[in-house]
């Protein structure tokens, strides 16, 4: 039955990850297709000027990734337990935010649109400022788009809905890809219409993800609670990690390109541009892995359920070394053939290129690794830990490693800082922990799990079950359990029989609501309060407290289970979490 209990954890961290990894391959085709219809239609200073308007993508990404973080962590740990009325006034305040940051951004980008261009670098050449203003202009119509669009979408992939996510992203590419070629090539639009079909796609999507919220089981509704304005600085710095890893990905290049044109000149710089081109295809699998980690972090964390956080992140890092060392060893195997995409082969350009994608390759195990962690630690919210370790990944030992190698074996040293300074961040991340905490077990240790964190294998008892014998057969062990841990013979009785009746209702009416092979997650937990059950299954949308409101109160005979766990319990919460049914019973 135990066993079991990791199959659940495992359907819903790849069912989550496969969504990211399709989210965030949308976006690196996108960004391709973008820059090659804009080429050969528009010409290389129009390319140029979308590439100078990049600044102003990662202006208005602050805002959104430090809302977004903040409000996702939020929510799920209201979520995680079960209140749904602060559930609303969070996401109710983050709409009043979002929106009111949105309108200011677009009044100052319209107002100041010709200084952006000046700042941006456009000065010196009346045409390439000619194109950078046109683009500005086209896509500032969407940032209200995209700001709904990133603010949005883990709420909804918290909602249960990623398959309304994985649609919204899907559609956004087309829509942007679409009307590229038709702005170029059929419009006669002009780089302003390249902006404009961006800003377009964007809006499109935000009123997709907007859909999620008018359906009857969404968690989600807008504007139903009083927004709990007094929570912002609590979400801001939640998603504060968000501005350190957006601040990396601005200083890092400036400091490194400097020590790669010094040493290794054009050539380091044509390879590593090659790199960094491949790299956003490789990364999306161990990146969607580690976000899946992000999002159940923040439920289990909430729930104080130190056995499953374990789980999760153990099952993640074997998915994730499983299947990147299978794209590692594919990668340096095909580097030559990669590297021939790009330049003549046999070239010295074509040797360099190969070389570095090689050293890409042996850098996607530690770099997955290391997002899984920061990723996770961000979902317990540690903080400064998250602060540290993004500022390591991102830039310090990235830099310092490039200067180090670089100077010590030229262009090779170039090459090989990639995967080294991946390497350096893992280790020492490592063993700082172990030392520090070298009295903890190894997983509490590297998770950072305190001691004394809410309910562990002493005062709880957690299993899988997939059948009635089996619920039976629990329901005893339940019994046992509560009578062993010091509580009174009553009520180890009533909270044996409570969770064997759920979980029979669930069995013999929800496993069967499909032709799916289902399992039911059962977790019992001793506190000063009482006794607290939790039964979580992967069954299709079954709310008991509706089922017990829709009862007629003269027809005793209906529902008499429902009516028996309804009178035994303190409270009763139903909350839909990962697409699955979560129950929370206080005895």
């Amino acid at each position: 039955m135990q066993k079991q209990n990791d199959r659940l954890i495992r359907k819903i961290l790849i069912s989550y990850a496969i969504t990211f990894i399709v989210i965030n391959f949308a976006d690196s085709l996108t960004m391709i297709v973008d820059g090659m219809v804009v080429s050969r239609g528009l010409g290389s200073t129009a390319l140029a000027a979308i590439g100078l308007a990049d600044p102003s993508f990662k202006f208005v990404s602050l805002f959104t990734g430090v809302l977004a973080a903040g409000l996702q962590s939020l929510c799920a740990q209201a979520m995680g337990s079960g209140d749904k009325e602060r559930v609303n006034g969070i996401f109710s305040a983050g709409m009043v935010v979002t929106l009111s940051v949105t309108v200011v951004l677009v009044f100052l980008g319209f107002l100041f649109t010709g200084k952006l261009c000046l700042l941006f670098g456009a000065e010196d050449d009346p045409d390439l400022y000619h194109n950078l203003f046109q683009y500005l202009r086209g896509w500032f119509t969407g940032i209200p788009g995209y700001m709904l669009f990133f603010v949005l979408s883990p709420l909804v992939t918290l909602d249960g809905n990623k398959k309304n996510v994985a649609i919204a992203t899907i559609v956004q590419s087309i829509v942007n890809v679409v009307g590229d070629i038709l702005a170029v090539f059929v419009l006669d639009a002009g780089v302003y219409g390249v902006g404009f079909a961006t800003g377009l796609s964007f809006n499109v999507s935000a009123v997709i993800l907007m859909l999620n919220f008018v359906r009857k089981r969404s968690v989600f509704k807008p504007f139903s609670q009083r927004p709990l304005m007094k929570l912002l600085p609590k979400t801001m710095n939640i998603g504060l990690p968000m501005i350190t890893q957006q601040v990396c990905k601005i200083l890092a290049p400036l400091l490194i390109n400097r020590t790669i044109i010094a040493i290794g000149g054009s050539l380091a710089m044509s390879a590593m541009s090659v790199k960094a081109g491949v790299m956003g295809f490789c990364v999306i699998i161990g990146h969607g892995i580690a976000e899946s980690v992000g999002l159940m972090t923040q439920i289990l964390y909430s729930e104080k359920d130190e056995t499953s956080l374990k789980q999760t992140v153990k099952i993640a890092l074997r998915l994730h070394l499983i299947l990147n060392t299978v794209m590692m060893v594919l990668l340096f195997a095909l580097a030559g053939g990669v590297s021939s995409l790009y330049f003549t082969h046999g070239t010295l350009e074509w040797i360099y290129a190969r070389r570095a994608v090689r050293c890409l390759a042996l850098f996607l195990l530690m770099n997955g690794c290391n997002t899984i962690l920061i990723k996770y630690l961000h979902g317990a919210r540690k903080m400064m830990p998250v602060h540290i370790m993004t500022l390591l990944q991102r830039m310090a030992s990235l830099t310092v490693s490039t200067m180090v190698l670089g100077n010590l074996f030229g262009i090779n040293g170039l090459f090989a800082a990639i995967p080294v300074s991946e390497a350096l961040v893992l280790i020492g991340y490592v063993v700082f922990i172990l030392v520090r905490n070298h009295k903890q077990d190894f997983w509490s240790a590297i998770l950072m799990i305190p001691d004394g964190f809410g309910y562990n294998s002493e005062n709880s008892f957690s299993v899988s079950i997939s059948t009635v014998e089996e619920a039976v057969a629990v329901s005893e062990q339940i019994e046992s359990f509560c009578i062993a841990h010091q509580v009174d013979k009553r009520q180890s009785f009533f909270s044996a029989r409570c969770m064997e009746e759920l979980s029979t209702n669930i069995i013999l009416n929800g496993f069967t609501a499909d032709d799916k092979k289902h399992h039911c997650d059962i977790r019992v937990m001793i506190d000063p309060d009482g006794v607290v059950l939790r039964l979580r299954d992967d069954c299709p949308y079954f709310n008991i407290r509706e089922r017990y409101d829709s009862l007629a109160e003269d027809d005793i005979d209906a529902g008499v289970w429902i009516r028996m766990v309804f009178a035994l319990a303190k409270d009763i919460r139903y909350i839909n979490i990962f697409n699955t049914n979560t129950l929370v019973i206080r005895m």
